[in-house]
């Protein structure tokens, strides 16, 4: 939290890069734990975002197509992991 103020008051002027970084740091999680520690942390900053919303909202959408995607296939990806 301490953090993102400080992002946010350093780069008023920049935010519209945040959203590039707010894509690029999320949209690769892929479990429920990170997906529920994300949605907490930026509950209470959703009006900071700016155009970064949007971004947010995406790799929320993103994570959570991973989830399903790795519960889906967790078995394939699990024995090809132990033959290779």
């Amino acid at each position: 939290m301490k953090n993102w103020e400080r992002l946010t008051d350093e780069f008023t002027d920049a935010l519209f890069a945040v959203d590039a970084y707010i894509a690029g740091v999320l949209s690769n999680f892929a479990d429920q734990k990170k997906l529920d520690e994300i949605t907490e942390f930026f509950s209470d900053q959703l009006e900071s975002l700016g155009p970064g919303r949007a971004a947010y909202e995406s790799a929320v959408q993103s994570i959570k197509g991973n989830i399903g995607w790795l519960e889906k296939h967790k078995s394939a990806v699990q024995e090809s992991v132990k033959t290779d």
